[in-house]
């Protein structure tokens, strides 16, 4: 039976609110290493912006599914805290970083023989080989972030949020410095141009993931000391699994279809994709936002699942909608509006 339309109330839009903005803050901040690193590399030169363009295009499109897949903690822990299930939370912990240590094996298999490809796909000769190696100096990071970002929702679910905001602001001035150095060559470092951006991305999610666990060991402590053998089942597994592919499938399309036209770009020269690159990274920060009141919302409807409160789930649901909606179109009017200076941030 489908469910009438639940309108938010003020105190839904307000609660919403209350739990997004410092998930949003956590979510923009991640996009804003990514930033960062752009706008440190489209001043050594229009080919080192579009390898670097071109080797997170591929790292995003293949990467995208696994992430997808992780997000499935924020619900599940969501669900457990509101049926007071303390030892749920705790497998739902364990399922998900087993679950992002398998996915990790088979993203960075993929992502090896990059250079190869990226030549089979005719982008730029001065770029490709580049590219391949800002690729394969983020594969260290891979795992920590994974398991980062399996912590984080977690801690999104219990409303325990100002260890994410910490630790992101500073992984963030961690990543900034990193970059000066190792793209430039300050303070006596190598100068290693977009290799070095890459290294910086690697160093700053292995921060996130330790930076985490000591700030916030209070709250994932009890959830990480003892291991649950239950949550190993491969029954119950494989249902956490089937939960999360649907959103895992959903980005992957998502990003793979942002990741052809990047790839067209790159057909037409570096200047070209290096422009696309300055475009879809200010469309991308933006698309951060909704993104953070989605797990906002998932945690929300989450409680309110755990605690049979079907009301409550819709109601929560339609402030989500009505806050993503509200800002997306907030955005559009800025990009209209204010299109030159937003892209000469970058060169």
């Amino acid at each position: 039976m489908v469910r009438p339309f639940a309108p938010p109330r003020l105190g839904d839009i307000s609660a919403m609110l209350t739990l997004a903005v410092p998930v949003v803050i956590a979510q923009v901040g991640m996009m804003l290493m990514g930033v960062v690193d752009t706008m440190v590399v489209g001043r050594v030169s229009a080919e080192a912006l579009a390898a670097v363009a071109l080797g997170n295009v591929v790292l995003m499109s293949v990467t995208s599914f696994a992430f997808g897949l992780l997000l499935t903690i924020d619900p599940l822990v969501a669900q457990a805290i509101g049926a007071h299930d303390a030892a749920a939370v705790r497998r739902a912990v364990h399922r998900g970083l087993l679950i992002a240590a398998v996915v990790t094996v088979p993203s960075m298999l993929v992502l090896v023989p990059v250079e190869p490809v990226l030549v089979l796909l005719r982008q730029p000769p001065e770029v490709t080989p580049i590219a391949a190696g800002y690729v394969h100096r983020c594969l260290p990071g891979l795992l920590p972030y994974f398991f980062f970002v399996v912590l984080r929702q977690t801690l999104q679910a219990m409303e325990r949020l100002r260890a994410i905001l910490a630790v992101v602001a500073l992984a963030n001035l961690l990543n900034l410095a990193l970059d000066l150095a190792l793209v430039y060559g300050w303070w006596g470092m190598p100068e290693l141009g977009p290799f070095g951006s890459a290294w910086a991305t690697t160093a700053s999610r292995t921060a996130l993931l330790l930076g985490l666990l000591v700030v916030a060991w209070r709250d994932l402590g009890p959830l990480l000391r003892r291991i649950d053998t239950e949550a190993f089942r491969l029954r119950p597994m494989w249902r956490t699994i089937v939960l999360g592919a649907p959103i895992g499938f959903q980005l992957q399309l998502e990003l793979s279809a942002l990741g052809v036209i990047a790839l067209l770009a790159g057909g037409l020269g570096a200047v070209e994709m290096a422009a696309h690159q300055v475009a879809i990274n200010l469309a991308s920060l933006t698309f951060m936002v909704p993104l953070g009141v989605g797990s906002a919302a998932a945690i929300r409807v989450g409680h309110a699942v755990g605690r049979s409160d079907s009301l409550g789930a819709r109601r929560a649901a339609s402030a989500a909608l009505a806050c993503g909606g509200g800002f997306m179109s907030l955005a559009a009017a800025v990009f209209l509006l204010f299109p030159d200076p937003l892209a000469s941030a970058y060169t």
